[in-house]
C-alpha cells in the first residue's frame, strides 16, 4: 500500500498546480508584454515630445541670449557716440569762451588805451589850465571829472573780470554812464553861455571905437588943416571899420599904424602951430593942446583895451577848441561804452544760451545714459531669469536621469529575476510532462477506477484553476494599484496624470473579465473539496492493484517533484528576499493572504484531533499559503522587473538622444 508523505504529497499536487498555471499565465504574459510595450512606446513618445520641447526651448533662449547680446552692442555703440557728440559739444564750448575771453582781452586793452589817453588829456588841461582863478576852478572840475572817470574804470575792470556775477552793477554804471553826457552839455550851455558874454564885450568894444571914431570925426576939421591927403585917408579907413569881423586884426594893425602916422603928423602940426602961435600970442592953442592930450590918453587906453580883448579872445578860441575836443572825446567814449555795454549784453546772452544748450544737453545725456542702464538691468534681470531656468532645467534633467539610472537598474533586475522565473517554469513543464504520462498510464490500468479517479483530478484541476485565477485576478489588481502609485510619485504634470489614469483604466478594464470572476468561490466549499480530493488520493492507492514497479515509478516521480519542488524553492526565497515591499502592496498581500489565513484557522477546530487528513488538509492550505505569497511575491519581481526594463529603454533612448544633441551642438 503506497503511502504519501508530505513532503511527496505536495510535490505532486505542485507539479499539477504549476503545469495549470503555467498553461493559464500563458496568454496572460504575452497581454503583459504587449501592455508594457504599448507603455514603453508611449513613453518613448512622451519623452520625445519633451524632449523637442525642450530643445525648442534651449534654441528661444539661444536666440533671446544672442538678440539681447546684439542689443547690448547697439547701446554701447550708442554710448560711443554719445560720448563723442559730447566731447564734440564740449570742445566747441571750450573754444567759444576761449573766443569770449579773447574778446574781453581785447577789451580791457580797449579801456587800458582809453585810459592812457584820458590820462593824456587831464595833463593837456592840467598844462592849459594852470592860470588864473577860473582856471583852477576848471581845473577843480577836470579833477572832480578824472577821478569819476577812474572809478569808473575800476568798475568798468570789475565789471569785465566778474562779467556772470556783476551784471546788475553794470546796468547801473551804464546808467550812470548815460547820465554823464548831460552833464557835459551843461558845461557845454555854459561854454556858450560864456561865449556870449565875450561876444558882449566885443561888442561893447566896438561901441567903444565907434565912439573914438566920432571924435576923431570931430577932429577932421583940423585935421583938414594939416593937409588933404589926411581926411582922404581917414575917409578910406571909414568903410575899413566897417568890415566884417573876420578881418579885424589886420584892419587894427594897419590902423595902429596909420594912426602913429597920424599922431606924428599931428604932433608935428601941432608944434608947428603952437610955435606959430606962440609967435603971434594967440590964447586958444592951449586950450586945443589940452583936447589933444585928452584925445592921446583915450587912444592909448582904447589900444590898452583892444589888446585885452585880443587876449581874451584868444583864450576863448583856445577854450572852445578844448571844450570842442572833450565834447568829441566825450561822444567817442559814449559810443564805445555804448558798443562794449552792447557785447557785454550779447556775450551775457549767448552765454545763458550756451549754459541753457549745455544743461538741455546734460539733461538728455543723464535721460539716455539712465534708460540705457535701466535697460541693461532688465537684460540682466531676464539673463539672470534664464540662467536659472537653465539651471532648474539642467537639474530637474539631472535628476530624471538618476531616476531612469535607478528604473534602468531595477530593470536588471527584474530581467535576472525573470530569466529565473523562466527556468523554473521550464522545469515545471517538465515535471507538468511527466505528471501527464503517469496519468495516462493510470488511466490505462484502471477502467473503471481510474475513470472515476480521473474525473476527480479533472474537477480538482480545475477548482485549483479557477482558484488561481482569483489569486492571479487580485495580484493583477495589486500590481496594477502599485503601478499607479509608482507613476503617480514618478511622473510630474498634468499630462503624465492622464496618462497614468488612462493606463490604469486600461489595465483594470482588462484585468476585469466580468462580474462572474469578481466574486471568488466559497472557502468552506474549498476546503471540502480538497479533503475530498486528499481522501480519494489516500484511498486510490489501496482499491488500485498496481504493480511494485508502478510504486517505484511513484516514489521516483514524488521524489523527483520534490527534488524539483526543493531546486525552486531556494529561487522563490531568493526572489521574496529580493524584493523590496511598498506599504500598498503590503496591504494588498494582506487583504489576499487575510481570506486563506481564516480558512486555515477555520479548518482548525476540534475535528483537527479526530481525522488525520484534516491535520493534512491544514498544513496542505498552510504550505498553499505559503506558497501563493511566494507566487505573488515572485510576479510583484517579475513586473517590478519588466518596469525597470521599461525605463532602462528610455534611458537608452534618452542616453542617444543627448549624444545627438552635444554631437549637433558644437
Amino acid at each position: 500500500m503506497l503511502y504519501f508523505t508530505g513532503s511527496n504529497r505536495r510535490a505532486f499536487i505542485w507539479s499539477v498546480c504549476c503545469s495549470s498555471v503555467l498553461s493559464s499565465c500563458e496568454p496572460e504574459l504575452q497581454e503583459l508584454m504587449k501592455q508594457i510595450d504599448i507603455m514603453i512606446s508611449h513613453q518613448r513618445r512622451e519623452w520625445q515630445v519633451e524632449k523637442h520641447f525642450l530643445e525648442v526651448r534651449v534654441k528661444n533662449g539661444e536666440e533671446g541670449l544672442l538678440t539681447s547680446k546684439n542689443i547690448i552692442e547697439r547701446r554701447d555703440l550708442e554710448i560711443g557716440v554719445l560720448q563723442k557728440q559730447l566731447e564734440e559739444i564740449l570742445r566747441s564750448r571750450q573754444e567759444a569762451v576761449a573766443k569770449y575771453e579773447q574778446q574781453l582781452q581785447k577789451l580791457r586793452e580797449e579801456l587800458d588805451l582809453l585810459k592812457g589817453s584820458y590820462q593824456k588829456l587831464q595833463r593837456k588841461q592840467l598844462k592849459q589850465t594852470s592860470g588864473g582863478a577860473k582856471e583852477s576852478d576848471q581845473l577843480k572840475e577836470y579833477q572832480r571829472l578824472s577821478a569819476e572817470w577812474e572809478q569808473q574804470r575800476a568798475q568798468y575792470q570789475k565789471q569785465l573780470t566778474t562779467l556772470e556775477a556783476e551784471n546788475k552793477s553794470l546796468t547801473e554804471e551804464i546808467s550812470h554812464i548815460k547820465s554823464a553826457p548831460w552833464r557835459v552839455e551843461q558845461e557845454h550851455m555854459e561854454c556858450c553861455s560864456e561865449v556870449q558874454h565875450l561876444g558882449a564885450l566885443l561888442e561893447k568894444a566896438r561901441s567903444s571905437l565907434l565912439s573914438q571914431e566920432m571924435e576923431l570925426e570931430r577932429l577932421r576939421p583940423c585935421e583938414a588943416l594939416l593937409g588933404a591927403s589926411q581926411p582922404q585917408q581917414l575917409r578910406s579907413d571909414e568903410p575899413d571899420a566897417s568890415r566884417g569881423p573876420d578881418q579885424d586884426q589886420q584892419r587894427r594893425g594897419n590902423e595902429a599904424v596909420r594912426l602913429r602916422q597920424l599922431l606924428h603928423a599931428k604932433d608935428q602940426v601941432i608944434r608947428s602951430l603952437e610955435d606959430c602961435l606962440a609967435a603971434q600970442g594967440c590964447t586958444g592953442v592951449e586950450v586945443i593942446r589940452k583936447d589933444l592930450e585928452k584925445m592921446a590918453d583915450k587912444l592909448q587906453g582904447a589900444r590898452a583895451g583892444e589888446a585885452n580883448l585880443r587876449a581874451e579872445v584868444t583864450c576863448l578860441k583856445q577854450r572852445m577848441e578844448s571844450m570842442s575836443r572833450q565834447l568829441k572825446d566825450q561822444t567817442k567814449v559814449e559810443k564805445e561804452l555804448r558798443n562794449v555795454a552792447a557785447d557785454f549784453d550779447n556775450s551775457v546772452a549767448e552765454s545763458k544760451k550756451l549754459r541753457e544748450e549745455l544743461e538741455t544737453a546734460r539733461q538728455t545725456h543723464s535721460a539716455e545714459v539712465e534708460g540705457v542702464r535701466r535697460e541693461v538691468s532688465k537684460l540682466t534681470g531676464e539673463l539672470h531669469q534664464r540662467d536659472v531656468s537653465i539651471s532648474a532645467l539642467s537639474g530637474s534633467s539631472a535628476s530624471i536621469q538618476q531616476q531612469l539610472r535607478g528604473e534602468v537598474q531595477r530593470a536588471a533586475e527584474a530581467a535576472t529575476q525573470l530569466k529565473m522565473t523562466q527556468a523554473q517554469l521550464e522545469t515545471l513543464q517538465a515535471e507538468n510532462k511527466q505528471l501527464k504520462g503517469l496519468l495516462q498510464t493510470l488511466q490505462s490500468h484502471s477502467p473503471k477506477g481510474d475513470e472515476s479517479s480521473a474525473a476527480l483530478l479533472q474537477q480538482r484541476y480545475l477548482t485549483s484553476i479557477s482558484s488561481l485565477e482569483e489569486e492571479n485576478r487580485q495580484l493583477r489588481q495589486a500590481l496594477a494599484k502599485h503601478h499607479v502609485q509608482l507613476d503617480a510619485q514618478d511622473e510630474t504634470g498634468p499630462e503624465r496624470n492622464q496618462h497614468v489614469e488612462l493606463s490604469h483604466t486600461t489595465m483594470t478594464a482588462q484585468v476585469d473579465p466580468g462580474p462572474e470572476r469578481t466574486q471568488p468561490a466559497s472557502y468552506d466549499r474549498k476546503i471540502q473539496k480538497i479533503q475530498r480530493l486528499f481522501k480519494e488520493l489516500q484511498d486510490f492507492p489501496k482499491s488500485s492493484n498496481e504493480p511494485p514497479g508502478r510504486e517505484h515509478k511513484d516514489s521516483q516521480l514524488h521524489s523527483s517533484s520534490s527534488s524539483s519542488s526543493s531546486t525552486s524553492s531556494p529561487g522563490l526565497s531568493r526572489g521574496s528576499s529580493a524584493t523590496a515591499l511598498t506599504p500598498h502592496r503590503l496591504a494588498a498581500e494582506g487583504q489576499n493572504s487575510g481570506p486563506e489565513n481564516c480558512l486555515t484557522s477555520r479548518s482548525r477546530g476540534p475535528e483537527e484531533a479526530l481525522s488525520p487528513t484534516r491535520s493534512a488538509v491544514s498544513r496542505f492550505l498552510a504550505e498553499e499559503s505559503l506558497w501563493s505569497n511566494e507566487l505573488r511575491l515572485k510576479l510583484d519581481s517579475h513586473i517590478r522587473g519588466m518596469k525597470e526594463n521599461n525605463f532602462r529603454t528610455v534611458s537608452r533612448f534618452l542616453a542617444s538622444g543627448s549624444g545627438a544633441r552635444s554631437g549637433s551642438a558644437p
